[in-house]
């Protein structure tokens, strides 16, 4: 397979990480999986759709969807021959572009008409029709429309720049504290953020722990998970192995031994 990223023009870059590529064919496609990393994107499968795995039930994924805030593992089954283009927001990016309130489609698949209505279904057949290069500008050129048109508010500036001092901090220091720093209660905060990211700020301070660990856990292979959990910022490892559990499936012991992709039982 070949990945591959392309960064937004700058006035798009506060918003979008980046547009991603992936391409190529797998003649004997496996499961594969994704962690929860506090972003939202949307994706164009332009040729063969993948199928989303689930405990219960498995079904063909949309051409075009925004998959909204996941807190779990999510599983998929890729196609023999995979063109996708991928649209990577900032934590809070969606909000700039959409009226939808976030937290309505946690954990689910939202077709892009039922965002942008017949401007989705016009932005998904362009993209479809043109080669990647061209698709990229495509989706640029309706972004750019779509942020001339946004109002800010006081508490979506607030949000955005504390989503991303908590990025920088490793998801460390209380929901409290980063009230605090945003100059709004602790209620006002926690609404805040939920309307504008998608997910309390509880949620998003353990999946921003979370993904330093994977990061961490990738550069140094440490075998200590204990040392991993401190360097962390978690208080203790049964703390760390209940988070790290409820995010793969797995604990932190089984994810370093075997990497194979199996769908994990989750409690309630």
């Amino acid at each position: 397979m070949n990945y591959r990223e392309i960064l937004p023009i700058p006035i798009l870059q506060p918003f979008i990480k980046c547009f991603w590529i992936l391409e190529g064919a797998n003649t004997s496609p496996e499961p594969e999986r994704i962690f929860p990393d506090g972003c939202m994107e949307l994706i164009f499968h332009k040729t063969q759709y993948y199928i989303r795995l689930n405990e219960n039930e498995s079904y063909i994924q949309p051409s075009a969807f925004i998959m909204g805030q996941i807190t779990k593992a999510v599983f998929f089954l890729p196609s023999t021959h995979t063109s996708i283009i991928g649209v990577r927001f900032q934590p809070f990016g969606l909000s700039a572009f959409s009226n939808l309130l976030p937290q309505e489609f946690i954990d689910k698949e939202l077709l892009i008409t039922d965002i942008w209505g017949t401007n989705g279904a016009d932005l998904e057949e362009q993209v479809n029709l043109n080669q990647t290069q061209q698709a990229i500008t495509i989706l640029q050129q309706f972004f750019l429309k779509q942020l001339q048109q946004a109002k800010f508010s006081y508490s979506y500036h607030a949000i955005s720049t504390i989503s991303k001092a908590i990025q920088k901090a490793g998801g460390e220091n209380t929901v409290n504290y980063w009230a605090e720093k945003a100059n709004l209660s602790e209620r006002q905060f926690n609404r805040s953020f939920k309307n504008t990211i998608g997910i309390s700020p509880k949620e998003y301070l353990k999946i921003t722990r979370f993904n330093k660990v994977l990061r961490v856990f990738e550069n140094e292979k440490t075998t200590s998970f204990s040392a991993l959990a401190q360097q962390c910022g978690y208080y203790d490892q049964a703390h760390f192995i209940k988070d790290f559990k409820e995010y793969t499936g797995t604990t932190p012991k089984g994810y370093a031994q075997d990497d194979t992709v199996l769908m994990p039982i989750y409690s309630d």
